[in-house]
């Protein structure tokens, strides 16, 4: 019979594991990866030792037993983990990865069948270092491996090192799924609110134009892009940079990069736009609050009457683009 008996999921049938492992694949759309921006997250002990600790968390691994297809695994770490990693005693640099992966019983190579089954004792879920690979893996699947495992970290170790600092561990952990939300503010002037850019530290350029937008909660990352339409240019010269600031009136407030504007010198007005754009990881103080968000300008030099302003014909445009990713902070 070439037809499954007993699809997922039919009342009083046998079901195969297979079906919910291929629940779990159409559920995550085919996607792996740790489940939460802080989850598995790999960190050295208080003092720095030959031992790392894996963080609590879960993830979704792609079933590659061989034959094997459409399927993926579920984990979970319930407390952080302790792993040692092996003294490297060569005279040049080693790099291991850390890795999750699923010791299934079932399939071929894997462990040793339970003495006794049903069993919620012995471990599937596991925890691993592979060492000396290649420096510039970044994946599991670089590996060759022919069971379900994701990457966490890669270790660097130092020529006749055996302890581990934070700064040796890269992390490699990726989102199954990870959710993405758009803040698109925008802000028409009208007349009462022109304004000249004067001031040389920071002035929010409009002020009309201050919003104030939730930031997600799993938000760790956000692709920033801030536009200044219609930007009037008096005849003269002034030069300076314009950027965007989130989380304005917080402690944990972030800026993106400052972009320069340098006005043309010329004898009559003109108009222009200016534009700044940046990725910028988003601390754990902003997340899940109601939040200030603006634009900024700032003048470095020039002639006061040749300093930028807005006016009634101006706008200007703040996109935000919250993204969910694995973060040290969470």
């Amino acid at each position: 019979m070439t037809l499954e008996a007993i699809p997922w999921m039919i009342k009083g049938g046998i079901h195969s594991e297979n079906s919910g492992r291929r629940v779990l694949y159409k559920a995550t759309n085919g996607s792996e990866g740790v489940s939460g921006i802080g989850d598995l997250a790999v960190k050295q002990t208080a003092v720095a030792s030959s031992t790392i600790q894996v963080m609590p968390g879960g993830a979704t691994m792609l079933s590659r037993y061989p034959g094997v297809k459409g399927e993926s695994y579920d984990g979970q770490v319930t407390a952080a983990e302790s792993l040692v990693v092996p003294a490297n005693s060569t005279g040049s640099v080693r790099y291991d990865m850390v890795i999750a992966r699923i010791d299934d019983w079932n399939m071929p190579g894997g462990q040793a069948v339970p003495a006794t089954l049903p069993t919620s004792t012995v471990p599937a879920f596991k925890l691993q270092i592979i060492t000396n690979v290649n420096s510039s893996y970044r994946k599991a699947s670089q590996l060759g491996l022919n069971y379900p495992a994701i990457a966490l970290a890669r270790i660097t170790m130092p020529a006749n090192t055996t302890t581990v600092a934070q700064s040796q561990i890269l992390n490699l952990r990726e989102m199954t799924m990870p959710r993405r939300q758009r803040a698109l503010l925008t802000k028409s002037l009208v007349p009462g609110q022109e304004e000249t850019l004067n001031s040389t530290t920071t002035q929010t350029f409009p002020a009309a134009a201050i919003w104030i937008t939730e930031c997600p909660e799993w938000a760790s990352r956000a692709r920033v892009s801030a536009r200044w339409n219609g930007v009037l240019y008096p005849p003269g010269s002034s030069y300076g940079t314009s950027f965007a600031k989130i989380g304005t009136n917080d402690p944990a407030v972030v800026a993106t990069q400052e972009v320069a504007w340098d006005t043309p010198n010329a004898a009559g007005n003109m108009r222009t736009n200016w534009e700044a754009a940046d990725d910028v990881a988003i601390p754990a103080g902003l997340r899940g609050k109601s939040i200030d968000v603006r634009l900024i300008g700032k003048l470095t030099s020039g002639l006061s009457a040749a300093r930028p302003q807005v006016t009634a014909y101006s706008s200007v445009v703040l996109d935000i683009e919250w993204l969910e990713a694995p973060a040290e902070d969470a």
